[in-house]
């Protein structure tokens, strides 16, 4: 008999938090078959996208159904391209009357997607910054959807009927997901005028490509 991986390609995802990798015996079912499996870094994924797995799997005499082995994903809270765990097989064995050997494939490689966003969270209480040249005050708090890899500015402009502060909030790894708070106030200028509208906007800056620019 043969025992190999039955796909060369697996699917998982960072959502779902483990993988079940499917491997096959092929021909005869005689004697007890045995294999061992081992995840690798081999494809793009770190040591810390998955948990590292080795083991062995056994066929009892005449048995064909497919065995499985589980691989533990890292659920994170960065935003990275899809990435690949490399998986093999080693050590075909039979311990009864039968000969086994590896099949093809016997090396594949599982791709995990992504779930994680780029993007600035803004959040205003009532939905608009409601202020006055007398003085009252609103504010916002930003935050970031996801861990940055680099440290992120977020620069802040606005027109001339208001200000903000600070002009600028910094957001890293270790503070990505706190809200900071942008308070925000009117300028009081001497014109006679009713009612009217100006508007925050912001620039992004980082090292990070995911979040540069957005």
């Amino acid at each position: 008999s043969q025992l190999r991986y039955k796909s060369d390609s697996y699917a998982g995802s960072e959502t779902a938090g483990t993988a079940e990798i499917e491997v096959e015996r092929i021909g005869s079912g005689l004697g007890i078959a045995r294999v061992n499996y081992a995840t690798g870094t081999a494809g793009s994924a770190a040591s810390n996208d998955f948990s590292a797995t080795s083991g062995s799997l056994m066929w009892a005499d005449g048995d064909l159904t497919p065995k499985s082995f589980s691989v533990t994903l890292t659920n994170d809270e960065r935003k990275e391209s899809d990435e690949t765990i490399s998986l093999s097989l080693s050590a075909a064995s039979n311990s009864g009357l039968g000969q086994t050997t590896l099949g093809s494939p016997a090396a594949a490689l599982l791709s995990v997607a992504d779930n994680d966003t780029a993007s600035v969270v803004v959040s205003v209480s009532g939905g608009d910054a409601q202020v006055n040249e007398g003085g009252v005050t609103d504010s916002t708090t930003l935050r970031l959807s996801s861990e940055p890899a680099f440290d992120v500015v977020i620069s802040l402009q606005t027109g001339n009927q208001i200000t903000v502060s600070p002009a600028s909030v910094t957001f890293t790894a270790l503070n990505w997901s706190t809200p900071q708070t942008v308070t925000i106030r009117a300028v009081d200028d001497v014109d006679v005028e009713g009612d009217h509208a100006d508007r925050v906007t912001h620039a992004v800056s980082s090292a990070d490509m995911n979040y540069s620019g957005i």
